[in-house]
């Protein structure tokens, strides 16, 4: 994934991502490893929860549709809906 600068606008991107996990984490993965996501150039994003506490595999719930929030001033990435 990778987040560019906003079409129209030319500024970073803010605002909500919608993700698809369509793979469940494999089983034996500590509910404690943090969540990343990694774009195709190489920029790796930590992902966070609320009380910007890391996300871990623990905050998913399988696979399904994940909401996320993004800001591209901070670099900012936010899991909203999982299991908190």
């Amino acid at each position: 994934f990778d987040f560019l600068n906003h079409p129209v606008v030319g500024g970073p991107y803010v605002g909500w991502i919608t993700v698809r996990l369509a793979q469940a984490v494999p089983t034996g993965t500590a509910d404690t490893a943090e969540i990343f996501f990694t774009s195709d150039g190489g920029n790796t994003t930590p992902v966070y929860g609320y009380d910007n506490e890391p996300a871990t595999v623990a905050n998913l719930r399988g696979t399904g549709i994940y909401i996320f929030w993004y800001d591209g001033n901070t670099n900012y990435l936010q899991l909203v809906t999982g299991n908190f």
